[in-house]
């Protein structure tokens, strides 16, 4: 993963649109900055709605429901609107008791949901996790939800930015100010800089795929595990 910030990245995306390098563009007050700051969120979050790819960069394998309440079966996912439950096969949603991981349910369709005698699955509807029965092992226990989080809103200068590829967010800022410019010299290089992007994509998404190569297969049993196994699992491919 590339290491920069938004200033920086602005900084190369305009001397890439205009041929030259102007400091007002790194004043947070000026319109330059401004206008290359909301590409660059718009181009973040285009990248995360990529279809066919969940990006590793915006994977969360232990996001925070709530607390198991017993007799409680539906709980509110915050901000849903903005995730992506995963539902890989290997994908589960966790009860973390203290440390320990006292079960792990499958997320499935509301058809199996409703149809399954099964009380270890849970299902996402409307903007809530729905599990079956409580059963008295995961009472009390965190509920952790593997998710794909829309990237925040970067808002200034010094944040870090959370990219693979450098390259590939300057291009793509480029060719998207360029596709939207009214000035003639600067409009006819989008075409270029989109297949620039392209070519940084292709980077891109190998090194994402070598790295969900990485990522939890399974765990052999449900109980007797730690939540920190869960986490080393997660980064030790299951030879």
């Amino acid at each position: 993963m590339a290491a920069t910030t938004v200033v920086e990245v602005i900084k190369k995306a305009y001397t890439k649109v205009n041929g030259e390098y102007d400091e007002s563009v790194a004043v947070e007050a000026s319109d330059d900055f401004k206008t290359y700051l909301n590409v660059l969120n718009q181009v973040m979050d285009n990248l995360a709605h990529t279809p066919y790819v969940k990006w590793q960069i915006f994977f969360n394998p232990a996001f925070n429901v709530g607390t198991v309440v017993n007799n409680t079966l539906a709980y509110p996912i915050t901000g849903i609107n903005g995730l992506t439950i995963g539902n890989s096969p290997f994908d589960y949603v966790y009860f973390d008791l203290g440390g320990a991981v006292v079960a792990k349910y499958k997320i499935v369709d509301a058809a199996m949901f409703q149809s399954t005698t099964n009380t270890q699955v849970c299902m996402v509807a409307g903007n809530s996790l729905y599990l079956k029965a409580t059963e008295s092992k995961i009472v009390g226990a965190t509920i952790r939800v593997p998710i794909y989080a829309d990237p925040t809103p970067y808002t200034a200068g010094n944040q870090n930015v959370v990219i693979d590829s450098v390259p590939w967010l300057v291009a793509s800022m480029a060719a998207f100010i360029c596709d939207s410019s009214p000035v003639p010299f600067i409009a006819r290089n989008a075409d270029k800089f989109y297949k620039e992007a392209a070519i940084f994509m292709k980077e891109m998404r190998e090194n994402n795929r070598r790295t969900q190569a990485l990522m939890v297969k399974k765990l052999n049993s449900t109980v007797g595990r730690t939540w920190a196994d869960v986490m080393n699992v997660m980064t030790i491919q299951d030879l």
